[in-house]
């Protein structure tokens, strides 16, 4: 990715729409974006009272599909947290194997790490970036940013990994704030975490992700839903230009977190039931 913000990164959590909205993007509007696919929790069957699947199931189709649908464009893959220490039948950790099976069909995407992750996921990580070639992706979020020693942890992170910085994109993962309002002064307290970090501008890119909309918002066909991390974002690139412009990302329609509905007492078509 370039270090001028020319890329869209959208937060997808690879749902049948999403990744087949992906696949049937032209060509021209795919180079425009970066996905970061965000494997979710295995779901939670009510009436059996135990998961819909093993851990092997819910990600063993995955490569192909991705494959199918996204090829060998450029990407993210991070996994959600419950994922990050279960494993295959065959033993390999479910992290290995989605990056080891993507290597096998072609595919490089760059893998996501943070610096709360086990010790475990992140030497599955460090393993994987090295194999790859890609280097990797921190992904912070707010309340992280918000820690005084963020620059810190962040180069600590990047010491373990034994990765240069222009290896490295940079993800400030803002997730759903309580209030983006008003812009300006939740602008002034980011800038002065973000400027907090140490050599900014050595990241291979920077990325501001953040949502303020939920798919449960949406209302007729005609109403208008506010985008406040778009206002966000272009009060932050104001204030930005002296240091690193960030690309701007969001969660579409999504929430960043994963709610487990009981669908017997759900309506048919909220339905949006993750396919692998």
């Amino acid at each position: 990715m370039d270090k001028q913000p020319s890329k869209y990164v959208p937060v997808l959590k690879w749902r049948q729409g999403e990744y087949q909205a992906l696949n049937r993007l032209y060509d021209s509007v795919k180079d425009g974006i970066i996905p970061l696919v965000n494997i979710p929790p295995i779901e939670y069957d009510f009436e059996e009272k135990r998961l819909k699947k093993t851990a092997h199931e819910h990600v063993q189709l995955f490569p192909r599909r991705f494959s199918a649908k996204w090829g060998n464009r450029p990407s993210f893959i991070d996994f959600d947290e419950s994922l990050h220490d279960e494993f295959m039948d065959s033993g390999a950790s479910v992290v290995s194997f989605v990056f080891e099976e993507l290597s096998a069909l072609g595919h490089n995407p760059v893998p996501v790490t943070g610096i709360s992750r086990s010790k475990n996921y992140q030497a599955v990580i460090k393993t994987a970036h090295k194999e790859c070639g890609t280097g990797m992706a921190v992904r912070i979020k707010l309340e992280e940013l918000m820690h005084p020693e963020i620059s810190k942890h962040i180069s600590d992170l990047i010491k373990y990994h034994g990765i240069s910085f222009d290896n490295i994109d940079l993800i400030i993962d803002l997730g759903a704030p309580q209030s983006f309002e008003p812009y300006v002064t939740f602008a002034k307290a980011l800038v002065k975490r973000i400027k907090a970090i140490a050599r900014l501008d050595s990241f291979r890119s920077f990325i501001l992700v953040a949502t303020s909309i939920s798919i449960s918002d949406v209302k007729a066909p005609g109403a208008v839903m506010p985008r406040h991390e778009w206002s966000l974002y272009k009060a932050l690139v104001e204030r930005l230009r002296d240091v690193r412009l960030p690309n701007y990302g969001d969660y579409c329609i999504e929430l960043p977190g994963y709610t487990s509905l009981d669908m017997r007492f759900v309506n048919a078509a909220e339905d949006y039931i993750y396919n692998g």
